[in-house]
Parts: structure tokens; sequence; C-alpha cells
């Protein structure tokens, strides 16, 4: 067995990095059944224990292993579980509009899921030509609230 890094993921297919380039990996079935929750499965940037199967062209998913930062959000409805977006890694560009679609409450929401998930985050502001050299300074004042 060997460890591989999952780069992307496809409805229970998930493309893998590892000693033999990028390919396709599948979850075991006991990895599948263990799954406490949808936060069992591996996700964009997890490291895994894998095994290449077909002259190394295609792999088996055995384990996830420990992750040292997680960014997750809360699924909707009345049941408290949680979607894994991406593990392991470091920083978290968050990207918010000066213009119209300015959202203070939308940019709080991420910057908490981000700092929760022990990642560095690092905020963005784009559009600022389209406003006044007032509303940006207003803006960015609320950002540091």
């Amino acid at each position: 067995m060997k460890y591989a890094r999952i780069s992307s993921v496809h409805k229970g297919m998930f493309s893998i990095t590892g000693d033999y380039g990028e390919m396709y990996a599948e979850i075991t079935g006991r990895l599948a059944y263990n799954a406490d929750s949808s936060t069992g499965y591996p996700v964009v940037g997890d490291n895994v224990l894998v095994d290449y199967l077909n002259d190394n062209t295609r792999a088996v998913i055995y384990e996830v292993m420990n992750r040292k930062s997680v960014i997750k959000r809360k699924l909707s409805g009345n049941k408290v579980d949680y979607q894994v977006i991406a593990a392991n890694i470091d920083y978290a560009f968050i990207i918010q509009a000066l213009e119209a679609d300015f959202n203070i409450n939308r940019l709080e929401r991420y910057l908490v899921m981000v700092k929760e998930g022990q990642v560095v985050p690092v905020v963005l502001l784009s559009k600022k030509d389209l406003i006044s050299e007032a509303e940006t300074q207003e803006k960015i004042m609320k950002i540091k609230e």
C-alpha cells in the first residue's frame, strides 16, 4: 500500500495523485460502511492509503489519514451533520466584491468556517474601482470590526 492525495471528488469516484500520477480510485466497502457520517469519506486534500491495481492504472482507497485542518459547513435541515469541503490546507482565500454584491454577514460566516477548521483566512476584496473611496473605506471598517 502507498500514500496518495485526493485531488477531486466526483459522486463517489475520487481522483488521486500519487506515485503513478493522477488516476481514479474508489473506496472499499469497509471504509464506506465504517464512515460515521459524510465527514468520514475522503475529500479534496485528504491524504489516503491506497492499493494500486490493473498495472497501476486504478486504485482502491483503504484509509483516510488524520486531517490537520478541515473546512466544513453545516448541512441544511434538522439533522446536525456537516459537509466537508476540503482538508489539509493552510490558507483559504475568501473573495468578496465591494460593489452591490457585498455582504458582511456572508463574509463573517466564511471567516468563522475557515477559522474553526484551523485554516488561515486571506480576504481579497475586488471591484474597488466601481465604488467611491468613501464607500470603500466604510466597508473596510465594517470588516475590521
